[in-house]
């Protein structure tokens, strides 16, 4: 039997005349990618290798993006960089569908692209790193795995292992994102990476002790006049200013937290307004953006698809511009703004018909004892196991994160970042 040192001399040692010479090899070279939708949608019907309903289902989708696009498809390049662009400039279009419609059209999309031979958009979906791995299954919290998942696929594709993370890495997978995200605005999910990863550094050991600077709110994608930013800029600095002798102080300051989103809601409004067709440079101050008849045309842009009325986001919106010009801007526009808060009064109050229906069932004394009683009987379960048994550790976690959520109701990403020596105070009874 021949050992691995004879077998690699053989197979480097080159054949001899009378040798049996090797059956030749033929490799089909691969298509060219399309270049046009046009050709994925033929490609596409050529297929028969594709299930009916599902070459249906990605025809379908193509078309979709066609009819949006508003032009032919022998027109439409069948780069996913491009076509992103090109999405991302008629999604007012799309308003119309929900989350899961939108979700479902751009996921066949993209699958009618990557079938019809349109290299991907760098999306990873091998196994991650050993290095990464562990550290993911050393305790990494649902909430965080899911803000995490795609940075850590995409580090793990990059072959950066967790001790060689620098800050200027996020700088690549912003750039990444935004290179590769078909259909949707990349920074939420940028925001969302940052955020659990230092909530990841803090809690769990043996993460990269790399902090990343929180993202800046990000500016609109058309350039604002300089007066108008020197005025938001003003305005937010008054509003924030803490100090009670501060000449015209606010009655009550802004936290930092609500400054930074009050700039990013005045950004997303002026971005709105200049995609509605009014020119960048006539708005030259916060006056100019907060007339009743230009907040119209704002909240226009924040239609419920669903439902009559705004978005929450646009409700609370027209609340924050009119809030705007009463403190900052000082102007009378009573009766326009009488008529604006007519118009979002359209929609009724309170809960959304879903979580009503929800609220309504701890109506119930059973239900309702059963939830209060819910993380004793889950400290229960858990000493029932053997000790030192993982899951009951996690058993554990899970009645105390939800005895302190029926005391102190807070957001997921709160809760995670709760440190016993830092933010919980213990008291000795």
């Amino acid at each position: 039997m021949l050992d691995d040192r004879q077998l690699t001399l053989d197979l480097l040692t080159p054949a001899t005349s009378d040798a049996t010479p090797a059956p030749t090899i033929i490799v089909e070279p691969e298509p060219a990618p399309p270049d046009t939708l046009a050709a994925v949608m033929e490609r596409l019907q050529a297929d028969t290798t594709l299930r009916p309903t599902r070459r249906r289902d990605l025809l379908s989708a193509v078309r979709r993006i066609v009819e949006v696009l508003e032009r032919p498809p022998e027109t439409i390049s069948a780069d996913q960089a491009s076509l992103r662009h090109l999405i991302a400039a008629a999604t007012s279009k799309l308003a119309h569908l929900d989350r899961k419609t939108r979700s479902n059209l751009f996921a066949n999309l993209r699958a009618a692209l990557v079938w019809a031979g349109s290299r991907p958009l760098g999306r990873w979906s091998g196994p991650l790193s050993p290095a990464w791995a562990a550290l993911a299954a050393s305790g990494l919290p649902k909430a965080l795995t899911i803000g995490l998942s795609r940075l850590l696929r995409f580090l793990s594709e990059a072959g950066i292992d967790p001790e060689a993370v620098t800050p200027e890495i996020f700088d690549a997978y912003r750039d990444h994102l935004h290179r590769t995200t078909l259909g949707r605005d990349p920074y939420p999910a940028f925001r969302a990476a940052v955020r659990a990863w230092n909530t990841a550094q803090e809690t769990i050991p043996g993460w990269p002790s790399v902090r990343v600077e929180p993202p800046r709110d990000v500016a609109p994608a058309v350039t604002m006049p300089a007066s108008l930013v020197a005025d938001i800029e003003a305005y937010l600095r008054w509003a924030g200013n803490d100090d009670p002798f501060a000449e015209s102080a606010k009655g009550k300051p802004l936290a930092p937290s609500t400054v930074a989103l009050r700039r990013r809601q005045i950004n997303g409004a002026f971005g709105v307004l200049v995609k509605a067709g009014r020119a960048p440079e006539t708005v030259a101050g916060l006056v100019d953006l907060v007339e009743p008849a230009t907040l119209k045309t704002i909240l226009r842009g924040y239609r419920d698809p669903g439902e009559r009325g705004l978005t929450v986001y646009g409700r609370n919106l027209a609340g924050v511009l009119m809030s705007i010009a009463e403190e900052w801007v000082c102007a009378d526009h009573a009766i326009g703004y009488k008529a604006i808060r007519k118009a979002l009064r359209t929609r009724d109050e309170g809960l959304t018909p879903k979580n009503a229906a929800l609220i309504a069932r701890l109506r119930d004394p059973e239900t309702r004892s059963r939830l209060l009683n819910l993380p004793r009987t889950l400290v229960d379960e858990a000493a029932r196991w053997p000790k030192g048994s993982p899951r009951a550790a996690v058993q554990m976690q899970l009645a105390l994160a939800i005895e302190i959520l029926l005391k102190a109701p807070m957001r997921s990403i709160n809760l995670i970042g709760l440190r016993l020596d830092r933010v919980v105070s213990l008291a000795v009874l």
